[in-house]
């Protein structure tokens, strides 16, 4: 389940994968819950067109940057 904070960044994949924009690329961060605790993911991709330059298929990344970004919350802790 997308963690409620990040509710907005849902909607605009979702908006990403509805638009008809061929110069169009997708990268954007969100947090999920799952059994294991909330994990962070970024995620990168781009709509592959055929000849009629209608999608075809979407091709991306998504990586999990939870050990990431909590290094990086502990290191700014220590900085302040």
């Amino acid at each position: 389940a997308i963690v409620e904070a990040d509710r907005a960044v849902a909607e605009r994949i979702v908006a990403f994968l509805h638009r008809n924009d061929p110069s169009d690329s997708l990268e954007e961060t969100l947090r999920i819950q799952t059994p294991e605790g909330e994990k962070t993911i970024r995620l990168k991709g781009v709509v592959l067109r055929h000849a009629a330059d209608e999608p075809e298929r979407v091709l991306g990344v998504d990586i999990d940057v939870t050990a990431q970004v909590e290094a990086e919350r502990q290191i700014q802790h220590t900085l302040d």
